[in-house]
């Protein structure tokens, strides 16, 4: 059973709204998503912004490789999976896009490496969403 496709015994609350189930998890999968995103912008244009849960060499990729990678894994639940793939590449190029904002500020830096960090994420993510789809398809 794919994630978009949960089914709850009581169809009931939902139906008084019009909404069923599987749309009801589809809206609040969308509206996720647009949190992750609106997170990643918030935290990449911050001037200032360093955000020190880990600091060791390296940790600054370790970061951008994760949110990237539950970026990816989001839009994987919120959107069709024929989009899946030109999704992931649209959000590489936009995070090429923030990265480049990121020279217009005076405290911040453009990184190629941040850049290939965020597609390491994303890469993640597909391969993580390849896997999930061929173990459903096989069960």
């Amino acid at each position: 059973m794919p994630i978009n496709d949960i089914s709850i015994a009581s169809d009931k609350g939902s139906r008084k709204f019009g909404l069923s189930h599987q749309r009801l998890f589809s809206i609040v999968y969308q509206l996720a998503l647009l949190c992750v995103l609106a997170g990643i912008f918030y935290l990449s244009l911050t001037p200032n912004y360093s955000a020190t849960i880990m600091s060791f060499d390296g940790a600054d990729k370790m970061k951008h490789a994760f949110a990237y990678f539950v970026l990816g894994l989001t839009a994987f639940v919120a959107f069709p999976r024929r989009y899946f793939v030109l999704t992931l590449v649209g959000f590489w190029v936009m995070s090429g896009g923030i990265e480049l904002l990121q020279e217009t500020q005076a405290t911040r830096h453009a990184s190629f490496y941040d850049w290939l960090a965020n597609l390491t994420g994303l890469t993640m993510a597909y391969l993580v969403a390849f896997m999930y789809q061929k173990s459903r398809s096989t069960a």
